[in-house]
């Protein structure tokens, strides 16, 4: 089914809601503004049809899921510098593609670089210095460095 084809049960629901549907989105979204982001990077990624499977992921090996989230990645990442040639790739744009809702969409679970962009990323923003944040920012979401994760229980 085309991914701009709206089933009609859904549809007919949506007709006889009570509410303003485009209201709450925008609710949900954080404002109109996010919308129509989240909206056109939906749109690049059903253009670029990075989510798109030859092969049912249910009849592949464990290697080749990984191989082609790290493949979906990549393209994902092409897609990213794409919008940053745009000026749009701010931080937003970097978590909803490889570590948010429409990353799990394309990659499904275990993205390669998930926690690098949801985790590691937002530590670096949240708990760094301004000297730790200009040393490592760039570098990070260049993906000159990747981060991962590391606890230790006492």
């Amino acid at each position: 089914m085309p991914f701009n084809k709206i089933n009609p049960d859904l549809q007919r629901e949506r007709d006889n809601c009570t509410f303003n549907v485009t209201e709450l989105t925008n609710l949900l979204d954080g404002g109109p503004q996010k919308t129509k982001e989240r909206k056109q990077r939906e749109d690049m990624v059903f253009n670029e049809g990075v989510h798109n499977e030859s092969v049912p992921g249910m009849y592949l090996s464990y290697k080749e899921k990984y191989e082609l989230a790290i493949k979906k990645s990549c393209a994902t990442l092409l897609m990213i510098k794409k919008l940053q040639e745009k000026g749009k790739a701010g931080l937003d744009s970097y978590i909803a593609l490889l570590g948010g809702s429409l990353a799990t969409a394309i990659v499904g679970d275990g993205n390669p670089l998930a926690l690098h962009y949801i985790m590691f990323i937002p530590t670096i923003m949240g708990q760094g210095t301004v000297e730790q944040q200009a040393y490592w920012m760039s570098r990070a979401i260049n993906l000159d460095i990747i981060g991962s994760y590391a606890q230790v229980s006492s």
